[in-house]
């Protein structure tokens, strides 16, 4: 059975698209892609915003960023009830 089969007509047209897979197939791109600008602009935007967050997620990420941030995390761990572990500067 090939995924085109499902989609293909098998009789009468409903009259109101009840499922899910019906309502995609109904619904009218051609007529959305030319009248709707949020439809042409958002594939764009996505793809541009894609191509901004990987650079951002790689950097912050890297091997040294995690480094620095783990120093400074485990410079907050503490117990400022004990006076032999407080920091230099923290009391």
């Amino acid at each position: 059975m090939n995924i085109l089969d499902l989609f293909k007509q098998t009789g009468r047209v409903q009259v109101y698209p009840v499922t899910f897979f019906a309502r995609i197939k109904a619904f009218p791109y051609r007529y959305a892609w030319n009248k709707s600008a949020i439809v042409r602009v958002y594939p764009f935007a996505c793809i541009v915003a894609i191509c901004v967050m990987i650079p951002i997620h790689r950097a912050l990420n890297s091997e040294s960023n995690v480094q620095t941030w783990k120093k400074i995390r485990q410079a907050r761990l503490f117990d400022p009830f004990d006076p032999e572990t407080v920091p230099i500067g923290k009391h």
